[in-house]
This record gives C-alpha cells, sequence and structure tokens, in this order.
C-alpha cells in the first residue's frame, strides 16, 4: 500500500508539471498557442475525473496503473510540445 502511494504522489507532481509546461508556453505565445492552456485544462480536468472513479470502481493497484498511465501521457505529450517550441528557438 506504502509502494502504491508513492506510484500516485509520483504521477500527479508528473502530471502537474507537464501541464504546467503547457499553460507555460500558452503564456508565452497567447497568439499561436491558445489551444493549450484550454489543451492543459482538458486534461487536467480529465485525470482527475479518471483518478476518481477508478479509485471507486476498481481494485486499487489497477487505479493506480491508470494514474501512471495518464502521467505517462501528459508528460509525453508535453515534451512533444517542449521539443517544438525548442526546435523552432534553434
Amino acid at each position: 500500500m506504502f509502494l502504491l502511494s508513492i506510484a500516485e504522489r509520483i504521477s500527479a507532481v508528473a502530471i502537474h508539471l507537464a501541464l504546467s509546461l503547457l499553460v507555460f508556453y500558452a503564456a508565452k505565445n497567447p497568439k499561436e498557442d491558445k489551444k493549450l492552456l484550454l489543451l492543459a485544462v482538458e486534461l487536467h480536468a480529465a485525470a482527475d475525473f479518471l483518478a476518481v472513479i477508478a479509485a471507486g470502481t476498481m481494485p486499487l493497484p489497477i487505479a493506480e496503473i491508470l494514474i501512471v498511465a495518464i502521467a505517462g501521457f501528459t508528460v509525453f505529450f508535453a515534451k512533444k510540445v517542449y521539443d517544438a517550441h525548442h526546435a523552432e528557438a534553434a
């Protein structure tokens, strides 16, 4: 149980850092990246919704695996945005 709580906290931090990166790029280039802010809000709401539903309907280990998968997707997407913005700057 203790290890699951560690995995959950690491996933939550990863999600929030990735979403913060999306918000940063949306604020940095509001004309070009208007959709990133909306996307960050939508991804945050989806992650919260799925975490609550999974925790209430699935065994805890399965719910945590789902949360880790959501975090992985969010970080992957934020990395793609990061790479795209740094390729433009170079």
